[in-house]
């Protein structure tokens, strides 16, 4: 499958720009540790692109902008479906939200940034819950975090909408001027039929694993997609061990198991029941064998297969994908770059705004000479 436009725009340079800086935002809050339980818990950065592009495009638009920036996101800073699912639900139903609110109260003057901002903080945060409590916990105890949640919105939803005016400021007053000419050069590779067909097996067997409760078959399977994991990247040892990278996750799910499920009591431990250590033990394999899968997802070239199918699902959507898969492919040079050309910190705090600026004056430079030297 061939991603084809009839040219490049000014359009898809601004948003390639945008996935550029939402995937960037979502790399720095890697570096934010996480509490135990509460691992959702995070600034939300890359939602302040997420409303300049609900208010720019549109809600439909920014569903295929979300659903490519989370994306993009896994493919460098660590691909796993239980991250997808997590980032998806979340986005969108956050960014649908906030596109309703947009429509009727934001276009008439109604609710500001900061309203919407707070908003998708709060339904962002509900969403992801959800997909914990349906996909890994089926336990209630979980919403005791509805509070701290609320709590989390206002604050970081808070801040995020005071900087959403900024940055768009910003970025309006850098959008290229001229438009592109000729053919794009952005093309998807053509992908395996057998490739899309051990794709969806895959994401079979682990949406399947949810209809099991016998802990011995769960474990059989999730070594048998480890053990693929393992073989199909040459025999690293990091690719078993992978999954403890989301050991905040893990320790989630076992402490609230262990702590509110009922049941006959364990012996010599202060807390804990039988029944509470056996679906712990359950929901952490489910888990681990959905980050292994994402392994093999990943060498099975799922981009190609995800934008295939995504242009289907958003026809008349081309310069979102062009822009999407520009930011796939460029994100690695733009980082390499920027390190040679770091600013200092210095010039940061002594003159934020400007410094800022002209980073973006900069990327939207690069992003033009990089698209026009492909077109060449």
């Amino acid at each position: 499958m061939q991603s084809q436009d009839n040219g490049y725009s000014r359009e898809i340079v601004y948003k390639t720009v945008l996935f550029l800086l939402a995937v960037g935002l979502n790399g720095i809050e890697l570096f934010i540790p996480r509490i135990p339980f509460f691992p959702w818990l995070k600034p939300g950065l890359a939602n302040i692109i997420t409303i300049i592009w609900v208010i720019r495009y549109g809600t439909i638009d920014a569903l295929l902008f979300i659903i490519l920036r989370s994306w993009i996101s896994g493919f460098y800073f660590g691909f796993s479906l239980i991250t997808m699912i997590l980032s998806f639900s979340g986005g969108i139903a956050a960014t649908f939200t906030v596109g309703v609110a947009w429509s009727l109260l934001g276009k008439k003057g109604i609710l500001g940034s900061v309203g919407l901002a707070i908003a998708g903080a709060f339904v962002h945060n509900a969403g992801q819950l959800l997909a914990v409590y349906f996909l890994f916990m089926k336990n209630d105890s979980i919403f005791y975090q509805i509070p701290f949640m609320m709590i989390a919105s206002l604050v970081f939803g808070g801040v995020t909408g005071v900087l959403v005016n900024s940055l768009k400021s910003a970025l309006d007053s850098r959008i290229p001027e001229h438009s592109f000419r000729g053919q794009t050069a952005l093309k998807l590779a053509a992908f395996k039929k057998s490739d899309m067909v051990l794709s969806f097996i895959v994401l079979a067997v682990c949406i399947y694993m949810f209809f099991f409760e016998k802990i011995t078959i769960i474990f059989i399977v999730t070594v048998i997609i480890t053990c693929i994991a393992f073989f199909i990247e040459n025999r690293k040892i990091r690719v078993v061990i992978y999954p403890l990278r989301f050991k905040y996750l893990l320790l989630f799910i076992l402490l609230t198991y262990v702590i509110f499920t009922g049941g006959k009591r364990v012996l010599f431990l202060p807390i804990g029941t039988e029944e509470g250590f056996h679906r712990a033990a359950v929901q952490m394999l489910r888990l681990w064998a959905w980050i292994e899968a994402g392994i093999i997802l990943n060498k099975l070239k799922c981009n190609e297969l995800l934008f295939a199918i995504l242009s289907k699902v958003f026809p008349g959507r081309k310069q979102t994908l062009a822009g999407g898969f520009a930011a796939l492919v460029y994100f690695p040079e733009i980082i390499s770059q920027k390190k040679k050309n770091n600013t200092g910190f210095g010039d940061m705090v002594k003159n934020p705004g400007k410094t800022f600026r002209m980073y973006l004056s900069d990327l939207f430079d690069r992003i033009e000479n990089a698209l026009n030297s492909k077109e060449r």
